[in-house]
Order: C-alpha cells, then structure tokens, then sequence
C-alpha cells in the first residue's frame, strides 16, 4: 500500500499505483461503491471514503454526502 501524506499526493512508485488500483476496487465491491480508475487520489470521488479507511480502518459513508456551505 503505498502511504500519501495528502489525498491527491500520488506515490513515488508506479507498482504502489497498480496495488492501490487493486485495493480500492476491492474495497468499492466490497462497499457497493462505483469504481472508476480515474477517481484514484481525487479528494471528492468514493476514493476520499476509501483513503479515510485505510487511515482509521473504519468505512465513513458520510463523506459521501455532499454539504451546503
């Protein structure tokens, strides 16, 4: 798992990209979430749901949710 210190960050390695693509399809099977290879490292895509999980292990739908300022 490559580790990104901010949510857009891309990883240094080209390998760490290809196993982040497989853990974030899993994840979007496993959650019922769309999986699209574009979202990864964009902030308002089911990858910032993903991102939050790998950092708290908890999956968090209500960053789903899109709030009015």
């Amino acid at each position: 798992m490559a580790v990104s210190k901010s949510i857009n960050e891309f990883p240094d390695n080209a390998m760490d990209v290809l196993q982040d693509i497989d853990e974030y399809k899993k994840f979007c099977r496993e959650n019922k979430l769309p999986f699209r290879e574009h979202h990864l490292y964009k902030a308002y895509t089911p990858w910032k749901i993903f991102y939050n999980f790998r950092k708290t292990g908890q999956v968090d739908m209500s960053l789903w949710k899109y709030e009015k300022k």
